[in-house]
This record gives C-alpha cells, sequence and structure tokens, in this order.
C-alpha cells in the first residue's frame, strides 16, 4: 500500500449561501510530491484536483501560490475565502 506524508495543509471557508469550502494539501509521495485540492459547500465535495511536482520546491510554490489567490481580499470573484485555524501537520501518513 502506498502511503502519502502531508506536508502542509490550508482549510479555506467564505459566508457563502452554500458554506463553500476549499481544502488544499500538499503531500509526499514515493516519486515526488502532489498538491491537492478539495472544494464544494454544505459539506460536500463537488470537485477534486491534484498537481504533480517533481521538486519539493515548485511544489511549495505552487501551493502557496493557490492559498495566496484564494485569500486575497482583493480578488475579483465574489467568494472570498478565509484560513481556518487549524492543528499544524508537520508530518502525517495517509493510505
Amino acid at each position: 500500500m502506498r502511503k502519502n506524508i502531508v506536508l502542509k495543509k490550508a482549510n479555506l471557508r467564505a459566508r457563502s449561501p452554500r458554506n463553500a469550502f476549499y481544502r488544499l494539501t500538499l503531500e509526499q509521495i514515493t516519486d515526488g510530491y502532489l498538491v491537492r485540492k478539495e472544494s464544494g459547500g454544505n459539506g460536500m465535495v463537488f470537485n477534486r484536483e491534484a498537481w504533480y511536482r517533481e521538486d519539493f520546491a515548485d511544489a511549495e510554490k505552487l501551493f502557496a501560490k493557490i492559498l495566496k489567490q484564494k485569500t486575497n481580499p482583493n480578488r475579483k470573484r465574489d467568494r472570498k475565502y478565509i484560513l481556518e485555524p487549524s492543528d499544524r501537520i508537520e508530518r502525517r501518513t495517509v493510505a
């Protein structure tokens, strides 16, 4: 069984009629790194995506870029996300 190690995570929430959320993780896998996102509303996931990067620096840069875009208070979209307080993860194994 392949296991991923979560290196970073961010849970975002928006004040919206559907209680929109956006979850972002940076995971170490056997041959590189994945930046994963889940988004949805009312507790249901509507969309999942993942981006592969071979290099940690590139994966971390992508994670930071997405996080910055989503939490930018001046973004053009009506939906403005805020970072939820969460437990800091050093290393966590995910099946």
